[in-house]
């Protein structure tokens, strides 16, 4: 019997600091910050992220638990999984922290996101403007734009896709705010045992991308080292696509 394939995004981002932060100095400082955390390995350790609270409105909701003894509850929160991973850059004389996230949510890689930058001083970002600029083979779908002379923002659909650096061309003098992008089969084979099909780039201020990864059935999710490897390369600026395109 064939196995079946199961497909879900996953999405990761980077931050860097000037400060030398240890992984045991994180993982305390949640613990001391009350969040839920544990160890993967000296470097990665998982936390749960709330993302939502729902509350039992009058009329309009009612919330219950499901124990087999139901009763209704007034508010229920939903936590996500997040992965962080710990690193040391060194370069141009100089040696930065940085943090890895990965995640099955977008809105908890954020909120994680947001949180270290809170906690440590001169944190920053990761850049994707060397990942665009490297990856202009890539099939976009779809993108958004803020347009500096007007303040707008537009979101332009492509009945077929088309070349991310051609999409960068029609609009020259715009911001380039998000792509949904395509793969086709020998594009997505970035990962051993996994195909990514689908690919969300989000570089506003806080820099996401987003993966539709499918993998055997037999397999929970994606390898976490593998999908850390992923943002490395993202985040290093490097091609996805390897072997040469016709334009």
């Amino acid at each position: 019997m064939s196995s079946v394939a199961s497909t879900a995004w996953y999405f990761v981002s980077r931050s860097y600091t000037s400060q030398a932060v240890e992984g045991s100095d994180l993982f305390y400082t949640l613990l001391q910050l009350r969040h839920e955390a544990m160890r993967v390995d000296p470097y990665t350790f998982q936390m749960w992220q709330t993302t939502e609270i729902v509350e039992a409105e009058p009329n309009w909701v009612r919330l219950y638990s499901l124990n087999g003894h139901s009763q209704s509850i007034t508010a229920v929160a939903r936590a996500n999984p997040i992965f962080i991973r710990i690193s040391t850059e060194v370069g141009h004389g100089s040696q930065r922290t940085a943090f890895t996230f990965a995640s099955r949510d977008e809105e908890a890689v954020k909120s994680v996101q947001a949180l270290t930058r809170n906690l440590f001083d001169s944190t920053e970002t990761g850049s994707l403007d060397a990942f665009l600029l490297s990856n202009g083979h890539l099939r976009v779908q779809s993108a958004a734009f803020y347009h500096r002379d007007s303040g707008n923002e537009t979101q332009t659909s492509y009945a077929h896709p088309i070349p991310l650096k051609q999409v960068v061309q029609q609009e020259p003098s715009a911001i380039l705010l998000t792509i949904a992008a395509s793969l086709d089969p020998v594009d997505g084979q970035l990962m051993p045992a996994a195909t990514v099909h689908n690919l969300y780039v989000d570089s506003l201020a806080d820099t996401v991308v987003g993966f539709r990864i499918e993998h055997s059935e037999h397999v929970q999710s994606v390898d976490l080292d593998e999908l850390f490897a992923l943002a490395d390369r993202i985040y290093r600026g490097e091609p996805l696509i390897l072997h040469n395109h016709t334009s």
